[in-house]
């Protein structure tokens, strides 16, 4: 099975919204995991109430950091902030890294939730399922 690691600033919002939409719609046996490079103890309200729309089980998911899994081997690195692109780490072992920069995602939007949620099916899957 290959391995994905989707790389953001923090991880409340993009990369768990990235992480359970990568799940849900890939047919192939990819793993999915969300890290953000900063702690963040709880997912972001509106990816919640998005999540939960596009049918993805949010009890699978929970912020982690780049501390919990820069251990991992993984396959492809997608970096989805600028932040993240310029402090991603040295991993174990040599890894293909892509940049997908998605906005930062206000508290208060739920529709910028929406149009994460899109671009995250319609525009980054079929980026990575070719690079992987």
């Amino acid at each position: 099975m290959k391995k994905v690691l989707l790389l953001s600033s923090g991880s409340p919002c993009r990369a768990v919204m990235a992480e359970g939409i990568l799940r849900k719609n890939s047919d192939k046996e990819i793993e999915f995991i969300g890290a953000g490079l900063e702690e963040n103890e709880k997912i972001n309200q509106n990816a919640i109430k998005i999540l939960n729309q596009e049918g993805v089980n949010i009890d699978e998911l929970s912020p982690r950091t780049l501390k919990d899994v820069v251990k991992e081997d993984f396959d492809l690195i997608v970096t989805i902030c600028s932040h993240s692109r310029e402090l991603c780490p040295q991993f174990p072992r040599r890894v293909t890294t892509i940049h997908m920069d998605f906005p930062v995602i206000d508290d208060e939007n739920e529709e910028s939730c929406k149009e994460l949620a899109w671009k995250i099916k319609n525009r980054a899957l079929p980026i990575i399922l070719k690079s992987i």
